[in-house]
Formats: structure tokens, C-alpha cells, sequence
């Protein structure tokens, strides 16, 4: 079950204006086809933003001898320039980098320590990330990075999922699915000002358990469209369309339901650190998004 509300003329408060841009992007990639949406995406939001765009492939050492704590230096030069040239060539197959300034970065080492080194040496606000999985986030492209990005980084992660388009095409319709507490205020902003730099329509929902009866289902959205009103900028009305919604049931299933009736470009998450990757959306919850989003996921840290 799912109330739609237009926006009417006269709100609650609301949050104050943003402008909040990408200027420096991340994409991460283990130069196989699987993640090639990832990085187109990663490099049509560069050109979009006018943001520095990074193209990251990291390579394990290889490990001769029982007896070797670490990678011997003369095959370790030989690992990262081959792992050189094969980013380069993967790069060159995929056209929206041609019309794109971005920079190809191979790392001798982990994901992990790949993303956190690229991350502090050039000021990253967004990691994009591909899934070629079909069971959780264990199965995302770069393994266990997803859950762990979305976990521990301070800035949003940006997720193309199994399920998600082939033809990444321009952002025209967000739906931002918020829980009601002041933390939600950053997924927020960033879907706001999404909306108002492709023109796009915002559809900020909630969603809520089954009440008992239809009289208390009733009050409940009432009284939930009125607080998700405070969620939204109060400029961005006259830059995008808005709509407040709220679902009802399961909260994976509703979101996912909401994103392809609104024909969703992208959806946008909160998620808290020092959880197993949640927020109110539980770790499951997102990874069954993600999983089964059409369009990418961008999870905004709430802390």
C-alpha cells in the first residue's frame, strides 16, 4: 500500500538551501565486464559535475616461496605495470571516457587499502562501485568492499547493482527513501541537490509497518507526510518536481515498488556507521536494494 502526496504551497520548515557537488570521484573496478556499468556511471556523474574523475584497479602481489612475508620487489614492479596495462586497456573500450578527463591509478595491494590510499591522496567525495552478485554484498565485484565502504567511509558510496540498467542514462527521477530522525538530514541534502542539478523529481518516502486498523493507518501517514516535508531544502521546489509518499509493509520490497513506479533514476540511502552497515535500513535491507534496484543506489553516511 502507498499514499502519494504533490507538494502543496505552504510547508513546515524546512532544511536550508544546498549546493552540495562531487568534485572528486572514485570508481573502483577489477577491469571485467561485469563492472563496466559502475564505471560508466562514475564517468557520465564526472562529466555531469565537472569533478575530477579516478579510475582504480588494485592488484594483489603475487607470493613466490613458503617462507615470504611479503612480495619480492623485482615481481612486484612486474604485477603493478601489467596491472597498468590492463586498466589501460580496459579504459580505452569504454566510451564515456573518451570524453572525460580522468586519471587511471593501479595499486599494489588490497581493494581496501587501494580505495583508503586513492581516498586520502586526492580528496574523494564519492566511490562508485559495481555488483555482479546475485546473493548479498558478499557477492559485489570487489568482494567484501561494498559493505565495507558503506560501513567505514565518511563519504557516500555509490553502488551499480546486479539488477541495475545496462544504459546508464541522465538522472530524471529520484526517490529518496528516509527514515524520520534528524540523522536522515544528510541523504537528504544530497538528494535534493541532485534533483535540482538535473532538474529532476524527488520522491522522499517512508516507509511504515501495517497498523491494526484502517482509522490508524490513516493518522500515521497523515502525520508522516507532514514530518517528511522538513526533509527537503526549501529552494528545491523551484528547481524539481516533488512528491512525499509513503509505503507500507516491508521496507525493501516498498522501496524497490517505488523505484520503478516513479521510473527511478537513482535511489538514495542513509546508512550509520558502527552498525553492520545500517541504519534504520537494516544491512539486509540494503543489500536486497541494491540486489534488486534497476537503477544505481547511492548510500549517504548518516555519521
Amino acid at each position: 500500500m502507498t499514499a502519494t502526496v504533490s507538494t502543496p504551497k505552504k510547508e513546515s520548515p524546512r532544511l536550508g538551501s544546498v549546493g552540495l557537488r562531487f568534485r572528486s570521484i572514485l570508481v573502483a573496478t577489477d577491469c571485467l565486464p561485469a563492472s563496466e556499468a559502475a564505471v560508466r556511471l562514475a564517468a557520465r556523474l564526472a562529466k555531469e559535475c565537472h569533478a575530477t574523475l579516478y579510475v582504480l584497479h588494485s592488484i594483489l602481489p603475487e607470493f613466490y616461496g613458503v617462507d615470504m612475508r611479503g612480495a619480492v620487489p623485482e615481481f612486484a614492479a612486474t604485477d603493478l605495470k601489467n596491472g597498468r596495462e590492463n586498466l589501460h586497456r580496459y579504459v580505452e573500450h569504454i566510451p564515456e571516457l573518451r570524453t572525460v578527463k580522468h586519471k587511471e591509478t593501479a595499486f599494489l595491494g588490497s581493494a581496501i587499502e587501494a580505495i583508503q590510499s586513492a581516498g586520502e591522496s586526492n580528496g574523494i567525495d564519492l566511490l562508485v562501485l559495481g555488483s555482479h552478485g546475485r546473493h548479498g554484498l558478499a557477492k559485489l565485484t570487489l568482494g567484501s568492499v561494498a559493505e565495507w565502504a558503506i560501513r567505514r567511509l565518511t563519504y557516500p558510496v555509490l553502488v551499480a547493482g546486479p539488477s541495475c540498467d545496462k544504459t546508464i542514462g541522465p538522472i530524471r527521477s529520484i526517490v529518496l527513501a528516509t527514515h524520520l530522525s534528524q540523522q536522515a538530514s544528510r541523504p537528504a541534502l544530497y538528494a535534493s541537490s541532485l534533483a535540482q542539478d538535473n532538474n529532476a523529481r524527488l520522491t522522499v518516502m517512508h516507509v511504515l509497518p501495517q497498523a491494526a486498523t484502517m482509522d490508524e493507518q490513516y493518522q500515521a501517514e497523515s502525520i508522516t507526510h507532514k514530518k517528511l516535508h522538513q526533509f527537503v531544502p526549501n529552494d528545491c521546489e523551484d528547481a524539481c518536481t516533488l512528491e512525499f509518499e509513503v509505503g507500507t509493509g516491508e521496507i525493501a520490497p516498498a522501496i524497490l515498488h517505488s523505484a520503478q513506479v516513479n521510473k527511478a533514476s537513482l535511489i538514495v540511502l542513509g546508512a550509520r556507521h558502527g552498525g553492520p552497515l545500517a541504519d534504520h535500513i537494516p544491512r539486509t535491507k540494503i543489500s536486497a536494494i541494491i540486489r534488486g534496484s534497476h537503477c544505481p543506489v547511492l548510500v549517504v553516511p548518516t555519521q
